[in-house]
């Protein structure tokens, strides 16, 4: 605004600036704005002859991004910054105009906020999907479509390796020859279906064979292959404990091995057996289910190849292991499900025994997630774990399915909440203080804990927890992963629960029935000598408590028994035993159903027989109650049993007076009790004598 002429060609480049989406303005050398165009008035209004910095930047000077100061210093005249007056990240770009004899500049800003908020969102999703990756307790590769290493995360060191050794090199180099040549045959099935689970075997840096369970997907780019997610998990224990139960019941073994979800046996003529999971998944009543077709469960898209599946098995050719397929529930809705079946012989014939998996949540997940974000959903999704998120006070702000499907609980009601809540409460105070160390940067080691899922029951987990950082490098929180080692544990369980039973067997074979045999043969070798008929008959008793050890053994043996408990009528087997005491009186009422097996014969017989032999009782009552669980009561009107032993007389050899023999009895009573998961104790009974109370969980439920 110096002379007519510069005022007319200023008001030319108005009408040019007014077109623009742009923030326009013309600015003096002494950073006066001497033009505008609508999009800065609509913003700041007419600030026509302020200086820019003030209106623009609320500054006393230019400040050092100032794209005019940038431009007079010799630079491009382009900045981009938060412009903290208007909340929004701007991109502006000066130029010199010459307009006669002055000199001014086009300061043209343009809004870049949205692109700027995009580069954040993928930088942050990217600082999590590394987070998880270096967090994870399974070895993760990613590889090119040949199958070399472009890079691994830290669980590479768990087979010796560095992350610099490894990567450049093929997965393959690492994999024993026949595991590569698996590889090789299966490489073109992954690239057609886009997923691969197997196992391999790896040799470690150090030469041992590991073996491992892979999980791999393809990543596309514009519909080409342009990576593979390759997730390795060390298999080992679990296949040196497979062959342990193998060596001990090959058919315990095998129901174990492949149980997950859904059991079931299928002969030629339908379903020979279901368990209540079937019933749950399809939701027909297991008498549907028994009247059926099996392959009316199939979706159509699966049913042929399932029946040819099935063709080949009974008749001895080979056929798939596991497969995934679709079935059809009762009311109509298509479920994904992984089976894994395997034809054996039961009972003189070959039947198919099956295993089911529900993954519908999986694959929906997996669906939803590919759509916003593939690597992190491959990656999430493929973990057969638990992951979570912690902020700094032990909040979860973020929870997988598989917390949901592992602990009963909702992790949308859960976010916000403390992880005290689904901690076992002896676990809480150690796992806090371990979570205090690890914000405070303390490397913290993999550690178990058991949770209570929503139904009460306890879930061993083993965990793997990292700090997560923030753009800034501070702590925001930890993310973890959580193993479900529940089955491990229960196999552990059940193992040290057999030797214990086998140790004392033999402890009574190489003891209890030597001492009566030697007693036998002395006492024959007297009697020869002397003609002593009470030297018979000690003989005789001798006899008698080996017969009686060799019966109880022979309950003893019930215990090693890990057959599949059934449903059994309480009132039948308290009929049954009490038939064989037709001198005492027995009252006997209620009824009710629970899982157990022949051994619960022995329960109600040792107790009864311990009432008759050592409370010296002449009538019995025996009360059977339903409460949500059944409750068995055996009162006595004999002696009954004093304070001081009330709570040894379960312990295995403890006998009490004359009458005491082997002490097996009420020990085998205890063991079967806890087979069932069940409970037992002794009260006193009024006036007199005692009451054994059995505590057993009902099997009267409907599927």
């Amino acid at each position: 605004m110096v002379n007519k002429p510069d005022r007319e060609i200023s008001v030319n480049l108005e009408d040019v600036l007014d077109q623009l989406d742009l923030l326009a303005a013309l600015i003096d050398e002494d950073f006066n704005i001497l033009t505008i165009n609508r999009e800065i008035e609509r913003l700041f209004g007419n600030v026509t002859g302020k200086k820019c910095f003030e209106v623009f930047h609320s500054a006393n000077a230019p400040p050092d991004y100032c794209a005019i100061l940038n431009l007079l210093k010799g630079g491009s005249g382009e900045e981009e910054f938060y412009e903290q007056s208007i909340g929004r990240w701007l991109k502006v770009r000066a130029s010199r105009l010459n307009i006669g004899d002055s000199t001014v500049f086009l300061h043209l800003a343009e809004d870049v906020t949205e692109r700027k908020k995009m580069e954040m969102d993928l930088i942050e999703r990217e600082r999590k999907f590394k987070s998880l990756f270096e967090s994870a307790v399974d070895i993760i590769y990613l590889l090119s479509p040949e199958g070399k290493i472009l890079d691994v995360n830290p669980a590479i060191k768990s087979i010796g390796y560095s992350k610099e050794e490894i990567i450049g090199k093929y997965v393959y180099d690492i994999f024993t020859p026949n595991s590569r040549k698996k590889f090789f045959d299966k490489l073109d099935n992954l690239m057609k279906e886009g997923f691969l689970r197997h196992e391999v075997e790896v040799v470690s840096k150090d030469g041992r064979i590991i073996s491992m369970e892979c999980v791999a997907s393809i990543i596309r780019d514009n519909g080409d292959v342009s990576s593979i997610i390759s997730i390795h998990r060390d298999i080992t224990e679990r296949k040196q404990m497979e062959e342990k139960l193998k060596e001990s019941e090959e058919k315990y073994r095998t129901l174990v091995e492949k149980t997950h979800d859904a059991v079931y046996l299928l002969t030629p003529d339908g379903f020979l057996f279901v368990n209540d999971r079937v019933c749950d998944l399809t939701r027909y009543t297991k008498e549907e289910l028994y009247r059926i077709d099996p392959l009316d469960l199939i979706h159509p898209d699966d049913r042929e190849r399932i029946r040819e599946y099935i063709r080949r098995r009974f008749s001895g050719e080979k056929a798939p292991e596991s497969h995934i397929s679709k079935i059809i529930t009762k009311d109509g809705e298509t479920r994904y499900c992984e089976f894994s079946v395997k034809a054996i012989t039961y009972m003189g014939q070959t039947v198919i025994l099956g295993s089911v998996r529900d993954i519908t949540e999986k694959k929906l997940m997996e669906d939803k997630l590919r759509e916003s974000e593939e690597k992190y959903r491959t990656l999430v999704e493929t973990i057969n774990d638990i992951v979570f998120a912690l902020d700094t006070e032990g909040r979860f702000t973020y929870l997988n399915k598989k917390f949901d499907e592992i602990t009963g609980y909702s992790s949308k009601d859960l976010i916000g909440k403390h992880f005290r809540l689904v901690l076992a409460p002896e676990y809480v105070d150690s796992t806090i203080e371990k979570f205090k160390r690890g914000l405070s940067g303390e490397k913290i080691p993999l550690y178990e804990v058991e949770l209570i899922g929503k139904n009460g029951r306890r879930i061993f987990v083993e965990l793997n927890v990292t700090n997560m950082k923030g753009r800034d490098g501070k702590v925001i929180g930890r993310l973890g992963v959580a193993r479900d080692i529940t089955e491990r544990k229960k196999m552990e369980k059940k193992l040290v629960e057999l030797n214990e039973t086998l140790k004392l067997i033999n402890k009574i074979l190489r003891h209890d029935l030597l001492n009566d045999l030697t007693v036998i043969s002395y006492a024959l070798e007297m009697y020869k000598e002397t003609g002593d008929e009470e030297i018979i008959d000690r003989a005789f008793k001798a006899i008698e408590r080996g017969i009686k050890l060799i019966r109880k053994m022979r309950e003893l043996e019930g215990l090693t028994n890990l057959s599949e408990l059934r449903k059994i009528s309480v009132r039948k087997v308290v009929e049954d035993v009490t038939e064989k005491y037709q001198e005492i009186e027995f009252k006997v009422s209620g009824d009710c159903v629970v899982f157990a097996d022949e051994a619960f014969g022995s329960v109600i017989d040792n107790i009864v027989n311990n009432a008759i032999v050592h409370g010296k009782t002449d009538r019995i009552d025996i009360t059977i109650k339903h409460n949500g669980f059944c409750e068995i009561r055996i009162a006595d009107y004999g002696k009954g049993v004093p304070d001081e032993i009330k709570e040894k007389i379960f312990e295995e050899g403890f006998f009490s007076g004359d009458t005491g023999h082997t002490g097996l009895g009420l020990y085998i009573v205890k063991k079967v009790v806890e087979r069932y998961d069940g409970e037992v104790w002794v009260e006193d009974n009024e006036p007199k004598g005692a009451v054994f109370v059995i505590k057993l969980k009902t099997a009267d439920h409907k599927c």
